[in-house]
């Protein structure tokens, strides 16, 4: 009896590891590359804005972040994740700044990157599920625009324009209303 119980102990140790191998395998396997599938260009709508200047996105000076709190190795931390692979148009009307319009923003969030491999796994396959081409994308899309009242009658040049945006954002299947 001794003899069975031992062989059926190893039997389950090694079945345990390896689930464990093929599972951290199919994790690493599944989360993709995290490279992009295009050009962040190739996804922005085209904002259409008869009466305002139009200005784009610069993927080059312009970041999306997200920040949030875990618990890693029993220590509360702080994770931010970055990517500059995010684009969208505004339109400025600088006689009616209230006529001024924001497009549609866009941010890959395959790109998104974190200060853990691991963590930027479980974003693409799990979390966001970035890694499969229809949740590779985050989008807001602006629904209502208000400008400042004091900046309502016309933008100077060099001057603060304050506005505020709300819209849907869209992550995964989950949209929400934010400003």
């Amino acid at each position: 009896m001794g003899r069975r119980l031992f062989t059926l102990v190893v039997i389950v140790v090694i079945a345990v590891v390896l689930v464990g191998v093929i599972g951290y395998a199919a994790f690493y396997i599944l989360a993709g590359s995290g490279e992009a599938s295009q050009g962040i260009e190739e996804v922005v709508s085209t904002l259409d804005a008869p009466d305002g200047l139009l200005y784009e996105i610069d993927p080059e000076r312009s970041t999306a972040r997200f920040e949030i709190a875990e618990v890693l190795r029993g220590a509360d931390i702080i994770v931010e994740g970055t990517t500059n692979d995010v684009g969208g148009q505004i339109s400025v009307n600088f006689d009616a700044p209230e006529e001024s319009q924001v497009g549609e923003i866009v941010i890959n969030a395959r790109t998104l990157r974190t200060d853990n491999e691991d963590r930027n796994r479980a974003l693409r396959t799990v979390i966001l599920q970035s890694a499969d081409d229809a949740y590779e994308f985050i989008t807001f899309t602006p629904t209502e625009l208000t400008v400042d009242s004091q900046s309502n009658e016309s933008i100077v040049v060099g001057t603060v324009l304050e506005l505020s945006v709300e819209g849907n954002l869209h992550v995964v299947e989950a949209t929400r209303r934010v400003t």
